[in-house]
């Protein structure tokens, strides 16, 4: 079918000449600090099915570089997939397209059965994620698609959007709806069924 995640790696680049970066070793959990200075570095997150990659946790914080996500797509026809990637706990996110041009994305927090699983990953564990930012990528047949994931200014206009949690209590006789601008549903306050 058309399903299935796409393989991705992430590509960095050394902030500083004298600055290492860990390299992930395909099919290996085994790190490497020996890539020369100022060398772009590509490095695989194994962890990503429990929101777990050091590489984008550390340089997404704030005031740091950011990453190149490397995007393969091995079916023949285009295609759009979701893509998550892990962050830590603080600062705002943009991602763009490989020409610049401002990609659509939302930051979520990562689930309580994700935190469970985490828990239990001793290894890796500075590369947890508290949060995700997740897009939708554009696919090119049989090839690779890049796109750049920065650090950003709280406010900034490509930042991705933070999502909300809200729940809703009994006392509220509202209710709650989503809709997506073809298709709206609605939720009873009282009973939580569809309306």
């Amino acid at each position: 079918g058309k399903g299935g995640d796409p393989r991705s790696a992430l590509r960095t680049t050394p902030s500083t000449p004298s600055r290492r970066s860990p390299l992930w070793l395909r099919g290996s959990r085994q790190r490497s600090n020996e890539a020369a200075d100022g060398a772009t570095v590509l490095g695989e997150c194994p962890l990503l099915n429990v929101s777990s990659c050091e590489i984008s946790v550390r340089r997404l914080s704030p005031g740091a570089p950011g990453v190149q996500l490397l995007l393969y797509n091995p079916l023949a026809w285009r295609r759009s997939t979701p893509v998550r990637v892990p962050l830590g706990p603080h600062g705002a996110v943009a991602v763009m397209d490989a020409v610049g041009n401002a990609v659509v994305s939302q930051i979520v927090s990562v689930s309580a059965v994700t935190r469970a699983l985490q828990q239990q990953e001793a290894e890796g564990a500075e590369g947890h994620g508290s949060r995700e930012v997740v897009f939708f990528a554009e696919l090119d047949p049989l090839g690779f698609s890049t796109y750049v994931i920065k650090p950003v200014e709280e406010g900034h206009p490509g930042a991705a959007v933070v999502s909300q949690v809200r729940r809703v209590s009994a006392g509220n006789t509202d209710g709650a709806g989503i809709s997506n601008g073809a298709l709206s549903v609605e939720f009873d306050a009282v009973s939580g069924k569809m309306v």
